[in-house]
Parts: structure tokens; sequence; C-alpha cells
């Protein structure tokens, strides 16, 4: 049977439960590679859940990023042994190269999740599946951990909109304005109409002007 919605937050419940239990009880120190860490499936389910929908807003960016530099020091740990290709400096060892990536990630002033967190998970939870040497495993990670701005500040922002009702009012106001000088329009073309027939200056159209009797009758008398 398909996993029913409740199924769903009850996993995503003990995921969160156990990313905060594990940030309060760890107590790595940024540098010291954790090869022997064990990462619970609810901690690996969240890493490879963010691989897919990139939602690191969902958990408290302050535990978040202890799993994920615990699982960055693992994960390169294992590389490391595996492919030891990334060339140090003299008395340099591996876990001096890997700390600026980690404290990277701990760093108090970091505001929150980068919008590069989803790739970051991406290369975590498969890391194998693109990458074979340890050097071009960790310039990849670089990439993605020292991005520091978060998707809120790439969030576009809403243009400042003029009130609906100032719109209202002066579209209001114009109209209100119109039929004003409608009205006077109005009026004065029918005083002018009325004093036009008061002074005997305005026929109505269509009607023809009646002549005096003696005009119409042809006698003009002297």
């Amino acid at each position: 049977t398909a996993p029913s919605e409740d199924d769903g937050e009850g996993a995503a419940a003990k995921g969160h439960a156990a990313l905060l239990k594990f940030a309060s009880s760890s107590s790595k120190a940024a540098g010291t590679l954790s090869e022997e860490v064990t990462l619970s499936e609810e901690l690996e389910g969240i890493i490879r859940g963010l691989a897919e929908n990139g939602a690191a807003a969902c958990y408290p960016w302050d535990a978040l990023r202890i799993l994920l530099a615990a699982k960055l020091e693992k994960v390169l740990a294992d590389f490391w042994r595996e492919a030891p290709d990334l060339k140090l400096r003299e008395g340099e060892t591996f876990g001096a190269a890997v700390e600026p990536l980690t404290r990277s990630l701990l760093e108090p002033r970091r505001e929150g999740a980068p919008w590069t967190t989803q790739r970051l998970c991406e290369l975590l939870a498969e890391p194998r599946s693109g990458y074979k040497s340890t050097r071009k495993y960790i310039y990849a990670l670089q990439r993605a951990i020292l991005i520091t701005t978060t998707e809120e500040a790439l969030a576009p922002r809403p243009l400042a909109l003029t009130p609906r009702s100032y719109f209202e009012g002066a579209a209001g106001a114009e109209m209100e304005g119109r039929a004003e000088g409608t009205a006077v329009g109005a009026a004065d073309a029918e005083g002018k109409v009325a004093l036009d027939s008061e002074q005997g200056e305005s026929t109505p159209a269509g009607r023809k002007r009646k002549l005096p009797e003696e005009l119409a009758n042809g006698v003009v008398e002297e």
C-alpha cells in the first residue's frame, strides 16, 4: 500500500526531532574529521530529501548546518582514504584542508541556509555519482558551501503599488468633475435658449418666422 499523508507527516516529525537531538548532543569541532560518526536513517533521510526538493527552510538552520558539517567530514574521510589526490602543504593534514569548509558552514554570522543547499545535499547524498577524485569533489563542495546568500535574499521584492483607493478617489473626482461640467454646460445652454426666446432672436428649427399681417397680404400701408 502507498504511504498515507499521515505517514509522511509522521516521518517528517521524526526527522525533525532526530535533527534537534543530534545537534544538541553534537560536540564536534570544525576540522576534526568524523569518519566514525554514525548518522541515523532519519538524518540521512533529511539530506536525501533536501537533495530532491531543496526545502531547507523546513529545518532550523542552526541544527541543519551541524548535520551537514558532520556528513561532509564523514564523506570526505571516505574519499581521502580511497583517493588521496589532494595536494597538501608540507606538514598539513587533510583535516586542516577540510576545516575551512566546516568553519564556513558553522559560521555564526550566516543568517540561514544558502541558496546552494540543494546542490550541497546532492553532493553529500550521492558523493560518487559524479566524482572519483577527492580533489575535484572537494572543489565542488567549495562552490556550494562558500555561497552565503540565502533563498530569502534572492526572492524578488514586490513592487510598491499605489493603493486602489487612490485610483478610485481620483477617478471618482474626475467623473464627478465631468458630471458637474456637463450639468453646468446644460444649464448654460438652457439659459441661452430661454434668453433668446425672450428677445425674439431664436426660432425653433423647422418653423417659418410669422410675417406681419400687412406683409402677409402683400399690402404695405404708407
